[in-house]
């Protein structure tokens, strides 16, 4: 089965969604989590059958995408109006978990070059799995008091946070000589890197599905030393991750009535991901 069609992303979610609701199902985040580890550990041993010269592609793609956000969003914020942060700032948390699926994944894929025919049948299956599992897992984190406590601001992030990441793609395609499809599809992941890294790879190849992975893994992790200035522009670094991952920070930082908005941002970006990269891709 392949990812190249949107409209079963868009069915497996919702109902995956729609059936959390329903009967009220919330998946563990020990299951979520094995889901993740799982689609991290393919990607990366897909990507290492490649080559070293794939890898140190992927790696530039990512740091000059990376460093383009970055720069846009803190250049935003300086300029926005809105309310300034508190001074209180949280150190990134790396997940030895993920470090670890990417690690045995690249000596897998080195040491077995093999399984890359096997990786690339199977990645289809395993990304709609965890579309589903996610599908889920987030089913219950929207009520109607988060949704009008942290409307505006949630949807004023969410439009910052595309605009952002479509002008860091449009400058990145030009930089680093790559199709505007894929510099933009990349960003647009907004830190969902379990999703974006395997659907780009569906459709371009490992290399550049490892660069759009790695670029969303360490935009989760920057987003924890940067966070200042305008609320709204700030939300929009965090991406999908503000409802979970990253929520900590925005807390800390803004207070606990910013929780609703960083919550309800976050659901949206993570319904928002799939479509907003099939049609970057043009799918």
């Amino acid at each position: 089965m392949s990812l190249g069609s949107s409209l079963s992303v868009l069915l497996v979610f919702t109902a995956s969604v729609l059936t959390g609701k329903a009967l009220r199902v919330r998946v563990p985040g020990p299951v979520l989590d094995s889901f993740v580890l799982l689609v991290v550990f393919s990607v990366s041993a897909w990507a290492a059958a490649s080559g070293a010269s794939a890898a140190a592609w992927s790696i530039e793609v990512a740091a000059v995408l990376l460093a383009l956000l970055v720069v846009f969003t803190l250049s935003a914020a300086a300029v926005a109006p809105g309310r300034a942060a508190q001074g209180v700032r949280l150190s990134p948390r790396v997940d030895k978990r993920i470090v670890a699926a990417i690690v045995v994944g690249w000596l897998c894929g080195l040491l077995a070059p093999q399984l890359s025919a096997q990786v690339s049948r199977v990645l289809s299956w395993e990304v709609l799995a965890l579309i589903a599992v996610t599908g889920l897992y987030v089913s219950s984190s929207v009520s109607l008091r988060s949704v009008s406590s942290g409307a505006r601001s949630a949807l004023a992030a969410c439009a910052v946070g595309v605009l952002i990441a479509v002008a860091a793609g449009a400058v990145g395609s030009v930089l680093l000589g790559v199709p505007l499809e894929l510099s933009v599809a990349a960003p647009l992941g907004m830190g969902w890197y379990s999703f974006t890294g395997p659907y780009i790879a569906s459709v371009y190849g490992p290399a550049e599905g490892f660069a759009a992975f790695l670029l969303n893994v360490l935009r989760e992790q920057a987003t924890f030393p940067l966070v200042r200035g305008s609320r709204v522009v700030m939300l929009s670094l965090g991406g999908a991750t503000t409802m979970d991952n990253t929520l900590p920070v925005y807390v800390y930082t803004y207070g606990e009535d910013f929780a609703p908005a960083s919550i309800l941002h976050g659901f949206i970006m993570t319904v928002a991901v799939p479509f907003l990269v099939s049609a970057a891709l043009g799918i």
